[in-house]
């Protein structure tokens, strides 16, 4: 029974386990590891700003409280619907497996409006944003301990591992980074993918 006003003002953190954490107007955010995000809801407005990592949003749909995701300048706002936000380094991806989501990725830049089964890519502040076109379905798998991928580089699919395994995998040629790989990975037995890898 905390008073509202610590849930409309909080830091969220998840660091070795995925989070699920349902906020005061009832939108539900899941923290993938490594990710810190911070709440600040106003009478106006939610904002949500994503520091590092990667996230998943059920937003309670409220057309006079507007929702946004700030990542760095990079400005997602919501109407009412499901998504994932990703943001590593200087790269921000939005990937929307229900309703519609706008992004801006700067003042120079023009609104892009995503819907169901759309994947943007900005590189960073001010860039262009890269669309593409995925599986509704396969938006945040990690909430159910797997990840998900169609004709993704390995190089790609290596480097998300990393935040599930230790394993260290060296590719020989350095050509094979560019192949292209598709299905779908255990995260409770990572250690299966890396056996079968050579077979693939």
């Amino acid at each position: 029974q905390l008073p509202s006003m610590l849930f409309n003002n909080m830091t969220l953190v998840a660091t070795n386990m995925p989070k699920e954490v349902t906020l005061s107007d009832g939108s539900v955010l899941f923290l993938n590891r490594q990710t810190r995000v911070r709440v600040a809801y106003e009478t106006e407005v939610r904002r949500i700003y994503l520091d590092e990592g990667n996230a998943y949003f059920k937003v309670k749909s409220n057309p006079y409280r507007p929702f946004v995701i700030l990542a760095d300048e990079r400005r997602i706002q919501v109407i009412g619907t499901e998504f994932e936000v990703d943001r590593h380094q200087q790269q921000v991806a939005v990937r929307v497996s229900k309703g519609i989501v706008s992004l801006k990725t700067g003042q120079e830049q023009a609104t892009t409006y995503l819907f169901a089964g759309d994947s943007a890519t900005s590189s960073a502040i001010n860039s262009p944003v890269k669309m593409n076109k995925i599986a509704p379905l396969d938006v945040a798998r990690w909430r159910f301990g797997e990840l998900s991928f169609t004709d993704n580089p390995l190089a790609e699919v290596l480097s998300e591992l990393n935040a599930y395994s230790p394993v260290n995998i060296e590719l020989s040629p350095p050509s094979l980074a560019q192949s292209k790989i598709s299905g779908r990975i255990n995260l409770r037995q990572p250690e299966s993918f890396f056996q079968a890898l050579p077979m693939l």
